[in-house]
């Protein structure tokens, strides 16, 4: 592999290729991975690092063992609650059985080296078309789980922010962060009109659903090659990251906004408002509940810190929900865990405030990140595969997705593309950062089947049964959109990371290696003293 020029005169004097040293813009150099390995740090990195380690045998070893937790929690369940909803077809026995089909299809797909979320979407998928164990499921519990992840996602990108490196990469990952999205949402808002006859606002929430990146799938790859030092001197790990970071913010930002339009009570002057009102709502009570956490006298444990953020991200999400303006309570969590990482990092709160944490929100993201990775996760993908009953979807249907999907992506990329003009990047490393944005499936998986439960729920299939099956195979249409946009650019991004980083940029030889390193040995204390 080459090995770039900046290797003789020492990386940290080396400028990027955004015309700044590489100091200023927080590009992880040969000192800062021999002196914290700064990236090894983020609790995805340290399962990841873990995965690589990982034989076959090992994964099936994962694979009985979550069976058999599946078994014991249902036999477990069976005495605690009463029997009748742990019956084979009910609520408590769909749940258990998506959450175990889903952990074993995750390693499954891990072996065969794909992402595990789209075992488990398979996993619900398989479920669903093939004698639907899992018809007695709840919409109500359905719902439930979705926002629960959603909350998850959003609490966690928060808690990842790093502002400074915004500030310090400047209209770089700006670009990045919201044109390609945009542009995306709106190309596919054209086409929702054109070809599932869509009305506009509707086409355009379907377009921010599909417009958001996935970080399970971006993040991953991207520290694969870092740890491998491609990249390093250009800092292209470090802006693909900073601006994954915003780009599900954009994305869920124009979705709630549009879909009140879409699917509301008919009054204009209110649906026009609940954008502005869920934006003002959550910002504050996100503020709010920030302000509540940096009282770290109080909050003086890393588990009371990462329980009373979880619990205040479920009062938001649930409450909001209530009252029907779930993007306040996206908002607000977002909010709250972002905000909450800059005062724990900077010891606001006053005389309720111990002082500077600089470890707090990490902390705080390995937590969330193990909900995330045994319960959030799993559950969402599964559930929300297991939504796709291809009994009820057309071939015809099938076609224009995948045509709305290839269409978005072509029309992303070119513009991330672009987006990368005006730095020092050479053509095949612009392209690659433009190709590296396309995953999708988080967000994709968490307001996939929305727009078809506000649909069923807003509609009154009595008073209005034209609408009520017009809009409801809208929904399904958006719903059929989203998982297939999944299918298909989950693995085929993963691949360009994998498959074209290594060819296309350049590599640094690093001092110290940063893979095969055991960062699950390495505890919080004894990182702050590598520093």
């Amino acid at each position: 592999m080459p090995v770039h020029p900046h290797d003789d005169i020492g990386l940290s004097n080396s400028t990027t290729a955004w015309g700044q040293n590489e100091s200023e813009v927080g590009v992880r150099s040969v000192s800062s991975v021999r002196r914290g390995m700064t990236w090894a740090k983020r609790p995805f990195a340290k399962m990841y690092l873990r995965s690589l380690r990982e034989s076959p045998k090992d994964g099936l070893f994962k694979a009985l063992a979550y069976i058999t937790i599946a078994v014991l929690l249902y036999i477990g369940m069976v005495f605690v609650f009463e029997i009748h909803y742990f019956v084979p077809y009910d609520n408590g026995f769909a749940v258990v059985l998506l959450w175990a089909s889903s952990m074993v299809g995750g390693q499954l797909a891990r072996l065969v080296g794909l992402p595990q979320l789209l075992g488990m979407l398979c996993a619900g998928i398989l479920l669903k078309n093939a004698g639907d164990p899992v018809r007695g499921l709840h919409g109500e519990v359905s719902a439930a789980i979705r926002a629960f992840g959603l909350m998850n996602i959003l609490m966690r990108g928060g808690l990842e922010m790093d502002l400074g490196a915004v500030k310090r990469m400047g209209w770089a990952v700006i670009r990045l962060t919201v044109l390609p999205g945009v542009t995306e949402a709106f190309t596919g808002a054209a086409l929702g009109v054109a070809l599932f006859q869509m009305p506009f606002f509707l086409a355009l929430s379907m377009g921010f659903i599909l417009a958001a990146v996935s970080p399970a799938v971006v993040v991953g790859g991207m520290f694969d090659l870092q740890s491998r030092g491609y990249g390093v001197a250009e800092g292209i790990p470090s802006l693909v990251v900073a601006a994954a970071s915003f780009d599900d913010v954009v994305a869920i930002s124009g979705f709630s906004m549009c879909i009140g339009l879409a699917i509301g009570t008919g009054n204009i002057v209110l649906e026009a408002l609940h954008g502005p009102i869920n934006i003002v709502a959550g910002g504050s009570f996100g503020a709010m509940g920030a302000c509540l956490l940096s009282c770290t006298r109080i909050w003086d444990s890393r588990a009371k810190r990462c329980i009373v953020l979880l619990l205040l991200g479920v009062g938001f999400t649930f409450s909001s929900k209530l009252a029907h303006f779930s993007g306040a309570g996206a908002l607000a969590s977002l909010v709250m865990a972002a905000a909450s990482a800059q005062l724990w990092a900077a010891g606001s709160g006053g005389p309720l405030s111990v002082g500077p944490l600089k470890h707090a929100a990490h902390e705080a993201e390995e937590d969330l990140c193990a909900v995330w990775r045994f319960v959030a996760e799993p559950l969402l993908f599964s559930v929300i595969g297991a939504a796709l009953d291809f009994s009820k979807v057309s071939a015809d249907s099938v076609e224009k997705a995948i045509c709305v999907i290839l269409v978005g992506v072509v029309v992303r990329c070119a513009v991330a593309f672009f987006a990368t003009c005006g730095t020092a990047l050479v053509f095949r490393e612009r392209l690659f950062v433009a190709l590296a944005w396309m995953p999708k499936a988080t967000v994709q998986a968490a307001l996939a089947s929305y727009p078809l439960d506000l649909a069923r729920q807003m509609i009154s299939k009595e008073e209005d049964p034209e609408r009520f099956a017009r809009f409801e195979e809208y929904g399904t249409s958006i719903l059929t959109t989203a998982v297939f946009s999944i299918l298909i650019t989950a693995p085929a991004g993963l691949l360009v990371i994998q498959w074209l980083g290594p060819r296309w940029l350049q590599r640094v030889e690093l001092e110290n290696k940063v893979v095969p390193i055991d960062t699950a040995a390495i505890s919080v204390d004894a990182e702050a003293n590598l520093k």
